[in-house]
């Protein structure tokens, strides 16, 4: 069972972040979650390192050393041919080494025609809560020497959690099928024409080298996002580089930028020589490095990484500090974000109103929602949609363990509120300790278990809603965590009750949330990917500064 509060507050305020790995520990209650998880357990901000500017190395004319992990297929290794180019990436989260990529293309014939197949492994090996999380990420892309994607194929591996993506692009248009917990669901997304697949913006470095001052935009597919992003890139100057083991060349610097559905705008920058060949890529935020190395080099492992706890890179810090938090009716904060505009990123809803001061800054002032609070009269309410009752990949309503922990937590209560309410109590008590190992769950996957930290906490307690009739999402952003005197990253739920949003949090166990939450996103998960949904915290990671101006 769960230990005391005091003890969860000190499990939460190791913070979580849902691109890098699982989170805070299971015995503690979390605040985290899985990218950006997940969520999956992958890093959704190294998978987009991976998409958007990572190192290739030189091609290769010679096969992997033996026992490498060159390819990402069932094939045996022996029985494949030598790749035809491959190259070795590490990757670095604050100076820290937190894992590597290999990639490698091999020519293949399907049918009558001749195609590229693009194999890629992403391995990460994470320090969390004094627990280490290995995962990884394996892609295979079958495209035309032009860079056409044909198939593809997407696999996310964490503490034996296992989502899959498999897809088939036909003219305008991509199918998509989506297994979690072995639930297969498809669907299908535009594909505009000319849009290359996942490792598309380095091949174009490589097929047309850019020279400085001129620009270029692409489509390209993001994989586990399962989304089309337009890549900008605009050459700048020649600089004097420092790579691995402390070589330093001049290379030409390439700034990027990911426009995702949504306005979602990631940055990378990437350093190229005079080939086009990617030697270092960088992403702001938790300033996360790539490097292009050898095979050596890049497998090795890093003691320095195993010492840097991932959580602690993610957390907002607060001024002053938030007292008797979670006892809070309504605070009011002024939130500044490097580079960004806090009044887009933060949602305005019935429970978060947002004013914009100026291009960086923006009042928040956050009320602690109950049933009968007073209404806002200039608020519309989105009613829920079929989205918000149905089960889905994530939220499995109609799983016979969530239908059974409903029916024990609502017991003989009519009140839908006091159904919620009671649901959070159960979770909260029947919610068992392990160490930190699977990825974001689905909600039938937590509810035999009932292990996970606040993303599987938030999609239970939706499926748990929705299973008695109660529409039910998702919501993402911070939680103030008294012991690190900051916010760290969460997610939660919301039901639709007396003609409003409510949130409740299984996580806490409170009756409802307090006005220590700040609210980015939210989603019903239905048809998306946990990573796609959690984006928006993508463009805040480790630029928001949080001031507190009042609070009752």
């Amino acid at each position: 069972m769960l230990t005391d509060q005091r003890t969860f507050e000190r499990g939460i305020s190791r913070g979580w972040h849902w691109w890098l790995g699982p989170q805070c520990e299971k015995t503690q209650r979390c605040t985290g979650g899985r990218a950006a998880s997940a969520a999956p357990a992958i890093s959704l901000a190294l998978a987009l390192l991976a998409c958007l500017g990572c190192s290739p190395q030189a091609p290769s004319e010679q096969p992997p050393a033996a026992g490498s992990a060159a390819t990402t297929s069932n094939v045996p290794a022996a029985e494949k041919p030598a790749p035809f180019r491959e190259y070795w990436e590490e990757h670095f989260i604050k100076g820290a080494k937190i894992g590597h990529t290999h990639t490698a293309y091999f020519h293949e014939q399907v049918a009558s025609e001749r195609l590229v197949r693009i194999e890629s492994q992403v391995t990460m090996v994470l320090t969390r809560a004094d627990q280490r999380i290995e995962q990884s990420l394996d892609n295979v892309s079958w495209e035309t020497e032009a860079g056409d994607v044909r198939r593809f194929r997407h696999a996310m591996n964490v503490g034996g959690s296992q989502q899959l993506t498999r897809g088939t692009v036909g003219g305008r248009e991509a199918t998509l099928t989506l297994v979690t917990a072995g639930k297969a669901t498809t669907s299908s997304i535009p594909w505009p024409e000319g849009t290359r697949g996942e490792s598309g913006a380095n091949d174009e470095l490589r097929r047309r080298p850019l020279r400085p001052g001129e620009s270029r935009t692409i489509a390209m597919f993001v994989p586990v996002l399962n989304q089309i992003a337009q890549v900008s890139m605009t050459a700048r100057g020649r600089e004097s580089t420092q790579l691995a083991g402390n070589e330093t060349r001049e290379l030409l610097r390439v700034d990027m930028q990911a426009e995702l559905p949504g306005g979602i705008r990631l940055p990378t920058t990437v350093w190229v020589d005079e080939q086009g060949e990617t030697w270092k890529s960088y992403m702001p935020g938790l300033e996360q490095t790539t490097l292009r190395t050898s095979a050596e080099r890049a497998t090795a492992n890093d003691p320095q990484g195993l010492k840097l706890d991932i959580g602690f890179a993610a957390k907002a810090p607060t001024n002053p500090p938030l007292a008797k938090a979670h006892e809070t009716k309504l605070v009011r904060y002024r939130i500044a974000l490097d580079g960004g505009d806090p009044a887009s990123v933060f949602l305005n809803a019935e429970s978060q109103r947002v004013r914009r001061l100026d291009d960086g800054t923006a009042e928040v002032t956050v009320v602690a929602l109950r049933p009968d609070s007073p209404r806002a009269a200039d608020m519309k309410i989105v009613p829920p949609t079929d989205g918000d009752r149905l089960p889905n990949n994530w939220i499995q309503s109609d799983d016979p363990n969530v239908v059974k922990l409903a029916a024990e937590a609502a017991g003989d209560a009519t009140d839908p509120w006091e159904i919620g309410v009671r649901m959070e109590q159960h979770l909260r008590t029947r919610w068992h300790s392990l160490p930190i190992s699977s990825a974001f769950a689905t909600a039938a996957d937590a509810a035999k278990t009932l292990t996970g930290d606040c993303t599987e906490f938030a999609v239970v307690l939706a499926a748990m809603l929705r299973a008695r009739g109660i529409p039910a999402k998702t919501a993402i952003g911070l939680v103030y965590v008294d012991s690190e005197q900051a916010f760290l990253y969460h997610m939660w739920t919301e039901a639709y009750i007396a003609d409003r949003w409510l949130p409740l949090d299984a996580a806490w166990g409170r009756g409802g949330t307090s006005a220590a939450y700040l609210k980015i996103a939210e989603t019903n998960l239905a048809g998306v990917d946990p990573l796609a949904a959690m984006l928006p915290v993508a463009q805040v990671m480790g630029k928001l500064r949080i001031e507190v101006l009042e609070q009752r």
